[in-house]
């Protein structure tokens, strides 16, 4: 009985913490108006600032704005600010409110004001406005950021209860309830189900391929079969895109390698019932096992998951997404990977070949390719630390914890770090292969030969996470020889690492040598948005305290001393690794470019999900050893928390990633149907990480989903803004037909155009997208950039 009520309360106490911490509020992605330019104005007792809005989902749940906080600013604690809600300006009616405290509010980020959810929200107009008659304020002041012109098509800023130029920097968002989840669910499933059942396919078929020739399934049950032969699969697809490099082959032979795996797996099948049927011990029958179903269960709810989390999506997020679209179609285009930059292709060989399989787009591919690697990754996970700490039940709770608990794998999707992704699916497999390869008696050449593929796709899907492994085989080597007594055992230790630093070399000759035959040097050949990893350390350590990120890094803290306490080796050499990967990143000569800092702080989901896998195997064994139901709360409770986590999971998108919505989309259907399709159009650009700017909006997607050619300005053609005459000769030189302008701002604006309509004519204006096509006839005097108005 006490056993019973120890778990109890610590299950009562888990689930709790999970309820309470996470937000399931998601943006809706056309009430997102980041531009900013200017303060908004006064924000005091007399003052009030607000906006006009048209929300396009059910259930509106709250609405953020952008703040100016003075450096200076000094209140009264007890201030507070307040939005009102109302359908109308000119109602008095007020639909909700919500207050924040001043002291929550940090100057230059958004602060959300939550109420209860609006059912009927769809497609209704809201006017909000913000009071700070609550608030006393001695010193400084207080205001909100806002776009200089009306940026956003549905709506407009107030300023003290009258309309005014421009518009707040704002989002607004919704309670996704699960009848909108399932409605999400079904068209999710109508758009990726029959595409994502041929991935799973091929990858399993690849992986069951290799796997059974190595003959390493006996020893697991069938969903850890599954889990590795999905890995396997990957990293032997990865792997081979390097062979494609080497022999400038088309990726059309990677479909002959999916094709013989078949044909392989077929034959080792039926091999395995001949001799089955051949020898008359009958067959024993495995028991239901619940660690089993119960990871079965939770991967299929990591893909739904996963699939959830795209649900608004159109076209892959945020920046990266579009660079990697672009070498998908240069690989597609060109027929080989190309041999004159060095860079890890084994993401876009893989969607590559599922392009040419089923026909779909590149953005679709490469959005039903996330979810599929998120679940990968907990699989893995769950390998690893099953491998690791001999405990199926900690697996378990680690794959909860990389599934539903941590911010990452999952945000890489938010990023279109998709490379990344594939990476971190693939890192915890190599380092199970670096154990079993290190640990075993005797030398056993399929252990090697698989380590050494795992080893190579995933160098080929993320060089990076690469070195990562092998710095964790040269701890994890270190360590074994320092534990050898015999000398045999330590000669046998030298000679895998020899082995094992020659395959390393071997495939690095088979990658590098196309390269430098190029007679290129590796500096040049380095694309130059890829010479250093562009994420700061701050926003790396951000991220994981999101969500569920600090209840998961404080259980694994505690498990941390646990594992110490209890001398747990497999657990405290996942920890000794990531603290020398930390480490050697704080050496200039790697962290600055070879080996950040930022990237060991968003792997660390691998280690943080195991310290508390192996924590929750602690608490199971003190108190369910002996009690049935108690056993029976453990399981129920690992259940709920990763129910209470996919809850949570599902609105993970950041809303500063969204920059094409159906807006977009209906602006690129009219480009489909209404320009020649040898069109070439200029995007919008402006600062990104990098010495030179990046396109801002949807216009990035052009090429992807109409065939029309993009630019766009890459570097200054002029110090300062572009004035008139000198954009018109750089959009003449560049053979420009069309400007294509977004909702996002960057160093063209609309003044640009519409201020001389004798060279550009406006051919489209819905929904905060504008295009105009270019007269190259035209006159080349030009009026000023603010020399008229703009609507």
């Amino acid at each position: 009985m006490r056993s019973l009520l120890v778990a109890l309360a610590i299950s009562v106490a888990l689930i709790l913490l999970a309820a309470f911490t996470g937000d399931s509020d998601a943006v809706d992605p056309r009430n997102i108006q980041d531009n900013v330019a200017r303060p908004a104005g006064a924000l005091d007792a007399a003052h009030t600032l607000g906006q006009t809005m048209v929300f396009r989902m059910p259930r509106l749940r709250a609405i953020a704005v952008r703040w100016i906080v003075s450096a200076d600013v000094e209140f009264a604690p007890a201030s507070r600010v307040v939005l009102h809600l109302r359908h109308r300006a000119s109602d008095p009616a007020e639909i909700a409110s919500a207050s924040i405290a001043l002291s929550d509010l940090r100057n230059n980020e958004f602060a959300k004001f939550s109420f209860a959810p609006l059912q009927d929200s769809q497609d209704q107009p809201f006017y909000f406005f913000i009071d700070a008659s609550q608030t006393e304020i001695t010193r400084g002041y207080i205001s909100l950021w806002a776009a200089d012109v009306n940026d956003y098509p549905d709506g407009q800023m107030y300023s003290n209860g009258t309309a005014a130029a421009g518009d707040l920097a704002f989002r607004a968002y919704y309670d996704p309830d699960l009848p909108l989840m399932l409605g999400a669910l079904q068209r999710a499933a109508g758009r990726y189900l029959t595409a994502s059942l041929i991935a799973i396919s091929i990858f399993l078929s690849v992986g069951l391929a290799l796997a059974a020739l190595s003959g390493i399934l006996a020893a697991r049950s069938l969903v850890e079969n599954i889990a590795l032969a999905g890995g396997l699969g990957l990293a032997a697809l990865s792997a081979a895109s390097i062979l494609l490099l080497a022999l400038r082959a088309p990726v059309q032979w990677l479909g002959l390698i999916v094709v013989a795996a078949l044909v392989m797996a077929l034959v080792s099948a039926a091999r395995a019932r001949l001799r089955q049927r051949s020898h008359s011990t009958p067959r024993v029958a495995r028991q239901f096992n619940f660690i089993d179903g119960a990871l079965a269960a939770l991967a299929l709810l990591s893909i739904a998951v996963g699939f959830l989390q795209i649900r608004d999506a159109i076209v892959p997020l945020w920046k990266d997404s579009p660079i990697h679209a672009g070498l998908i179609s240069t690989l597609l285009a060109q027929g080989h990977l190309p041999t004159d930059s060095f860079y890890h292709y084994g993401f876009h060989s893989i969607a590559a070949l599922l392009v040419q399989w089923f026909g779909a787009t590149i953005p679709v591919t490469m959005l039903l390719i996330g979810p599929l690697l998120i679940t990968q990754c907990g699989l893995s996970v769950f390998l690893l630390t099953k491998r690791l700490t001999g405990s199926a039940r900690a697996a378990l709770v680690s794959a909860v914890g990389a599934w539903f608990l941590s911010p990452t794998p999952a945000y890489f999707v938010t990023w279109g770090r998709y490379p990344l992704l594939l990476g971190a699916a693939l890192l915890p497999l190599t380092l199970l292969f670096v154990v079993e390869y290190l640990e075993q008696s005797h030398f056993d050449a399929r252990t090697y030969a698989l380590m050494v593929l795992v080893s190579a796709g995933l160098a080929f899907a993320h060089v990076r996470l690469a070195a990562f492994a092998l710095i964790f085989a040269a701890i994890y080597w270190a360590c074994q020889f320092w534990r050898a007594r015999d000398a045999r055992v330590r000669s046998s230790l030298i000679r895998r690492a020899a082995l094992a630093l020659g395959a390393g070399v071997v495939m690095s000759a088979i990658w590098l040598i196309p390269l430098q035959a190029s007679r290129a040097a590796l500096p040049q050949m380095l694309p130059p948005y890829l010479s250093e990893y562009a994420l700061d350390l701050s926003t790396a350590v951000t991220i994981p305290l999101t969500q569920h990120g600090v209840l998961l890094l404080a259980l694994a803290a505690i498990g941390a001393a646990v594992a110490l306490a209890r001398r747990r080796g497999g657990v405290l050499l996942m920890l000794a690794w990531f603290i020398a990967l930390f480490a050697l990143a704080a050496l200039p000569v790697l962290g600055d470019k070879y080996l950040p800092a930022s990237l060991v702080a968003l792997i660390g989901f691998l280690p943080v999900s195991m310290l508390v896998g192996d924590l929750a195997d602690f608490l199971y064994t003190k108190t369910a050893a002996d009690s049935t139901r108690a056993a029976v709360v453990w399981g129920a409770t690992v259940m709920i928390v990763a129910a209470l986590g996919a809850r949570a999971e599902i609105s993970i998108v950041n809303p500063a990633t969204i920059l094409f919505t159906d807006a977009d989309q209906n602006a690129l259907a009219w480009i489909t149907e209404h320009t020649p399709a040898d069109s070439k159009f200029l995007i919008n650009s402006a600062a990104w990480f990098g010495p030179g700017d990046s396109p801002t909006d949807g216009g990035w997607w052009i090429p992807f989903l109409t065939g029309r050619a993009i630019d766009f300005i890459a570097q200054p053609i002029s110090p300062g803004a572009p004035d008139a005459e000198t954009l018109a000769r750089w959009i003449d030189s560049q053979a420009i037909n069309f400007i294509y302008l977004g909702s996002r701002r960057g160093v063209l604006q609309r003044s640009d155009f519409v201020c001389a309509p004798d060279r550009y004519v406006r051919v489209y204006s819905q929904d905060g997208i504008t295009i105009f096509q270019v007269r190259h006839a035209a006159p080349t005097r030009l009026a000023p950039r603010a020399g008229c108005a703009v609507d």
